[in-house]
């Protein structure tokens, strides 16, 4: 086949959205025409706004800055079978990205705002759901955004992450490294990375077989335990933001994002929390569970519980003053509002019922 676009023209100007395209096969025939249109014989030729004022409406309409440039297009948009005097004004700002913008040149009005940068702020992953499905006993995995919670925010929520941009939200799309978490696997406990899970076009399709529990082979599932602890540590980001847990009470993000060590070898059978003062990261450590064949960071209880202990230690002596729980009373407290704070998440007062395989009473 060969494919012919034509861009027809009403006295040189030519017709935006008007483009004729044709398909031919090898013996020369027409397969396929589609554009092709009757228009009005009548239309109106003049130009009221001019093409300077054009630019200035369409910065307007996408709310781009005053002095960003543009390029503008005298055409002919063809709504129905009706050419209308227009100007096509093309954008590119820094932050929002392309725009196409079409400003009629009659009314001034936009006729058509089309964004022409897509990036990667609407990842998605296959995980446990937070809070309502903690882990594999309550339920299966779904596919959820990785871009804020929760979802019905919408895309990187403006009010924690104002740029919207990728990147500064939870991930670029591209591996479980963020704003606020960089998840890897630690398996020779070295504190260094083994490898990240990796998205392809933002999307993390990670297999889950829960190969340990039924095999005792923690390796299958190693990228779904990755990005389940990944979505679980920004939700818990997202969601103390809004109580109040933001960078002046020393939360974690940018400078500090947590770092989370998954199938950890230096943990058995735990999970630990280590809390620096601020502008240090701190290290979520999510070990396996050889006596019950559970992988920790299939758990949001223990997920919550243990970025919980970051919260607190934060928060009692300031941002500066991390050792405020250390003794036997305060550190029991510690322990007390850790499971408090992974209960009001998850709505159920019984933590880590999936590691210690005892939905009854958990850990």
């Amino acid at each position: 086949m060969d494919h012919f676009s034509f861009r027809p023209a009403i006295d040189g100007i030519p017709l935006l959205n008007g483009n004729v395209r044709v398909h031919v096969d090898e013996k020369g025939r027409v397969v396929r025409a589609t554009g092709h249109r009757q228009l009005v014989e009548t239309i109106t030729r003049e130009f009221t706004i001019e093409a300077a004022d054009s630019a200035t409406r369409a910065r307007d309409e996408v709310a781009a800055n005053p002095n960003t440039a543009a390029q503008v297009e005298q055409v002919y948009f063809v709504q129905g079978d009706v050419p209308l005097p227009a100007w096509r004004v093309y954008l590119e700002t820094p932050v929002q990205g392309a725009f196409e913008v079409v400003i009629s040149a009659i009314s001034g009005d936009a006729l058509r705002v089309t964004p022409l940068t897509h990036d990667i702020g609407s990842s998605t992953g296959a995980v446990f759901e937070a809070p309502d499905t903690a882990h594999p006993l309550v339920g299966p995995r779904s596919v959820e955004s990785l871009s804020g919670w929760p979802v019905d925010e919408g895309t990187c929520p403006t009010d924690l992450y104002p740029s919207g941009a990728p990147g500064e939200c939870w991930t670029d799309g591209t591996a479980t490294i963020g704003a606020n978490a960089d998840v890897y696997l630690d398996l020779n406990a070295d504190n260094v990375c083994d490898g990240r899970a990796l998205g392809a076009g933002g999307v993390f399709s990670s297999l889950f077989v829960d190969s340990y529990d039924q095999a005792g082979d923690p390796v299958p599932d190693r990228d779904a335990a990755m990005v389940n602890a990944f979505y679980w540590v920004n939700a818990l980001h997202d969601w103390l933001y809004r109580l109040g847990f933001d960078e002046a009470s020393g939360n974690f993000q940018a400078s500090d994002a947590v770092i989370v060590d998954v199938q950890d070898g230096a943990v058995t059978n735990n999970a630990t929390f280590s809390t620096p003062p601020a502008g240090i990261a701190p290290r979520m450590q999510l070990g396996l569970y050889p006596w019950s064949l559970r992988d920790s960071a299939f758990d949001g209880d223990i997920i919550v519980h243990e970025y919980a202990h970051g919260v607190t230690n934060r928060l009692v002596g300031g941002p500066s003053d991390v050792a405020a729980l250390s003794l036997w009373q305060s550190g029991a407290m510690g322990e007390g509002w850790s499971d408090v704070l992974s209960a009001s998440f998850t709505g159920d007062p019984i933590v880590g019922e999936y590691v210690a395989n005892n939905p009854a009473s958990g850990i």
